[in-house]
């Protein structure tokens, strides 16, 4: 039995373009999000992208193919990766409008004792193993890319994604880990994830409630000076 914490916050933005997905809840309001699961399920994080229109309506298609699918293997996230591309692709068709819009999308598929991590776009999966915190997937972006080479990085190549969901370059990097009983797994939006250190994730990461846990990493965000939208989900095994 896992417990499962998400919200969805639109912050300073005008509206909401992250959406959350817990099982078949897609979250994008602001209330907490709470429940308990046993495995399989899926859970994952949708940030549309918003240098482009409508990346909201991008990530509400993503979510819900997503929840359409069943979890289990990696041939299983790839069909759902796939189905989710075209579908966006065909809103795309509709009209010029539509153009270009593209989400991200990253998550876990939780089994009874591992997970696989999928990814593609620049939202993070995080790890904390008791006591140290792990990033488990690599940002899709310009500046990821920059940084390898030990290249410039400005803040244009932060924000420009190498692959989205409605764009050329949509395929996610899979990843599978095996679960320990005290792990506990964070996926987040940028909105979050580039304004938190590890230091402060890891010390509201204690036994308070997972629902305390998550709220001060989103308050720690926003008063860090996050402007973005804050999606975040936290999965910990019940004792």
């Amino acid at each position: 039995m896992f417990e499962i914490f998400a919200k969805s916050l639109t912050g300073f933005r005008e509206k909401n373009d992250d959406r959350a997905l817990v099982g078949k809840s897609v979250i994008n309001t602001e209330d907490d999000f709470y429940t308990k699961m046993i495995p399989p399920f899926t859970v994952a994080v949708f940030d549309g992208v918003g240098g482009c229109a409508h990346g909201d309506i991008a990530a509400e298609i993503a979510a819900n193919t997503f929840a359409e699918s069943e979890p289990g293997s990696e041939a299983d996230i790839g069909k759902a990766v796939i189905c989710a591309q075209y579908r966006i692709l065909a809103k795309q068709s509709e009209g010029q409008a539509y153009s270009g819009m593209s989400t991200t999308v990253t998550g876990l598929v939780m089994k009874a004792d591992r997970a696989i991590m999928f990814n593609t776009g620049d939202s993070s999966v995080l790890l904390y193993r008791a006591p140290y915190l792990s990033r488990l997937n690599a940002e899709h972006t310009v500046a990821s890319i920059n940084k390898a080479l030990h290249l410039p990085v400005t803040l244009s190549d932060e924000n420009t994604l190498t692959r989205s969901l409605g764009s050329r370059y949509y395929e996610p990097d899979i990843r599978e880990f095996k679960f320990l009983s005290d792990d506990i797994y964070i996926i987040c939006s940028d909105g979050i994830a580039k304004y938190i250190s590890d230091t402060e994730i890891e010390n509201a990461l204690h036994d308070a409630p997972l629902q305390d846990i998550g709220r001060k990493l989103i308050c720690k965000a926003l008063n860090n000076g996050s402007k973005d939208n804050l999606t975040l989900i936290i999965i910990r095994r019940t004792k």
